[in-house]
């Protein structure tokens, strides 16, 4: 479930899902140029500081879950 205020972050990072910058096969941060640019495209209005803010800890969060998914025998307790 998605809260409705929450609702303009999600859509962004679906929007820059395609943008994360890797190093050694692992991604290790969205490429922020390439979310600016899509921010702008979609009509966003810049500086978007907040929505922004919001968005790195989605960031964060996913990369998390992907280090933790990567990791055998992790204790997620």
């Amino acid at each position: 479930m998605v809260l409705p205020e929450n609702w303009p972050t999600l859509e962004l990072f679906l929007l820059v899902s395609t943008q994360w910058r890797a190093s050694g096969g692992q991604r290790i941060g969205l490429d922020y140029s390439a979310v600016l640019a899509a921010m702008r495209m979609e009509g966003i209005e810049l500086p978007a500081k907040e929505l922004f803010g919001q968005l790195r800890i989605l960031e964060d969060a996913a990369l998390q879950a992907w280090s933790e998914a990567a990791t055998p025998g992790l204790d997620r307790g």
